[in-house]
């Protein structure tokens, strides 16, 4: 009976459910009633490790995944003549809106997707870099689905500069010829 008492003080030694059913009629209860309460426990830590989980879950803003590039051809496409009609500088890309003719006149509107406002900054985009009206010439990987919606690669102003992406974008050593430093 030594060894039962052992095991059934240290509940790792043996199932203790078994030994309180070997145990005469008098002991099991007493034995019992200290382990009822531990297992109740750790059924009320369960509980609540899960309503903390359940409303932190639901509590929190649900952040979109972010996506690759899978959706858009591999090629570039350009776009000559294009006029921007909406340049929305919001996050998490930004996007270019225009119109251009296809080739039965029509006017087909696109829209491109660009990096971060954040990530353009760097680069030396502003939320004035485009406005509406503006005529310009956009490279960018098309979707794959044939819909008018695009990935930007550079955008070529009436003026003759350039915009890059960060993302698809850039030329030979380097996405811009923005240099921060260069007027120091």
């Amino acid at each position: 009976m030594a060894g039962d008492t052992d095991a059934l003080e240290n509940p790792g030694k043996g199932d203790v459910r078994r030994r309180i059913e070997g145990m005469a009629a008098a002991e099991a209860p007493q034995l019992e009633a200290n382990i009822v309460p531990h297992e109740v426990r750790m059924k009320e830590k369960l509980m609540v490790s899960f309503a903390v989980f359940v409303s932190l879950f639901t509590a929190t803003k649900t952040l979109p995944a972010h996506h690759g590039t899978a959706a858009y051809d591999d090629k570039i496409t350009e776009i000559k003549q294009a006029m921007v009609t909406k340049f929305l500088w919001s996050n998490p890309h930004s996007l270019i809106d225009f119109d251009v003719k296809n080739a039965n006149s029509q006017v087909v509107h696109w829209t491109c997707e660009t990096a971060a406002p954040q990530a353009l900054r760097l680069i030396g985009w502003s939320k004035a870099s485009l406005e509406p009206g503006d005529v310009i010439t956009v490279d960018m990987y098309v979707a794959k689905n044939g819909n008018p919606v695009g990935r930007l690669q550079k955008i070529v102003r009436a003026d003759g500069t350039e915009l890059h992406d960060t993302l698809l974008g850039g030329d030979a050593g380097g996405k811009t010829k923005y240099d921060p430093d260069g007027g120091k």
